[in-house]
């Protein structure tokens, strides 16, 4: 049986109701529910503490109004602060699981670290092997004799996510180490990036995520590689690009072709960054989103469909962004 990877679905909607009222005084609340004594309860949520300080130091039982998790069918998830990196939650966060397409992010990193490492151009031509252009799974739309820019092809990583893409690529960066099994060599890089990053569950087998070879990491690990990717200005612009038309020649003759983001948030106010899909790893998102001067990284691994990846982070950043980071200042 055939390994797909597929990152297609379709929109869908959700939203939490608000546990406290934004507008309510927080002291007022203290003082009313201090006069009660505590009754003896049994947690239904993580007892683990965002790192707020504000939160902290609040009485047990605003924490535990703040702390209300929102529930998602993710078996991991976390929201990480954009700015400073700090964990703001997450459930099962540090457990290592397959990551499907989401290993795209570490492909486009390490080709954008090699163009200025062997100061290439990212006009810089690469030609589609018979090994690219077979490949299965969700796909940019290339043929072996294809060529095209590394520009153009890190948009067909990054939006249709395209396996034919990320082998070409890994073929292309990894033979300026060596002709010999260069997929081989490229793999190493990353790993060797996921080592520097102190991403420690991290193991990168293919430069895809098809599950041919499992790519393993946990919704923390995958946080901190974002975050370490969103520090560069050309993996932003090209993950927050909703359709992108790129040129290809084959034998002489040039025609256009055409992608759409697979990233149903992108009109939604987040900017990007990946989506993923496996039958073994279950729909996954890594999505960035800022507004109001607030920055939020949520990601999600292993979502009980391909449309309720969209409603749970929205269900998220809501919750995050109403009983969280408002009372982070």
């Amino acid at each position: 049986m055939k390994n797909y990877t597929s990152d297609s679905s379709i929109q869908g909607r959700g939203a939490i109701p608000p546990i406290i009222n934004k507008t309510l005084n927080l002291n007022v609340l203290t003082k009313n529910i201090s006069a009660r004594p505590e009754k003896p309860s049994t947690p239904q949520h993580s007892t683990k503490l965002p790192f707020l300080s504000l939160i902290n130091d609040e009485p047990t039982h605003i924490r535990r109004i703040l702390y209300y998790k929102p529930e998602v069918s993710a078996k991991s998830w976390i929201i990480t602060d954009g700015t400073t990196g700090n964990l703001i939650d997450g459930f099962n966060e540090n457990e290592a699981r397959e990551i499907a397409s989401l290993t795209k992010i570490m492909t486009c990193i390490i080709v954008i670290q090699d163009v200025i490492k062997y100061k290439k151009s990212f006009d810089e031509h690469v030609f589609i092997s018979e090994n690219a252009g077979l490949m299965d799974g969700t796909r940019a739309g290339l043929s072996c004799g294809d060529s095209l820019k590394v520009w153009d092809l890190l948009h067909g990583l990054m939006l249709p996510s395209g396996n034919d893409a990320a082998v070409a690529l890994a073929e292309y960066f990894g033979g300026l180490i060596s002709l010999n099994n260069p997929i081989s060599h490229f793999v190493a890089k990353m790993n060797g990036l996921a080592r520097v990053l102190k991403l420690n569950d991290t193991i990168f087998r293919n430069p895809h995520g098809m599950s041919t070879s499992l790519n393993i990491s946990s919704a923390k690990s995958i946080s901190q590689l974002t975050l370490y990717a969103l520090k560069m200005p050309i993996f932003c612009k090209i993950v927050s690009t909703y359709s992108y038309t790129g040129t290809v020649v084959n034998n002489g003759i040039q025609r256009k072709i055409s992608w759409i983001n697979t990233n149903r948030l992108l009109r939604k106010g987040f900017s990007g960054v990946k989506t993923g899909y496996t039958p073994a790893a279950g729909p996954c998102l890594c999505s960035y989103i800022e507004q109001r001067n607030k920055k939020l990284l949520i990601v999600m691994l292993n979502v009980k469909s391909m449309q309720s990846r969209w409603a749970e982070a929205m269900k998220l950043w809501k919750w995050a962004n109403a009983h969280i980071l408002q009372y982070k200042n």
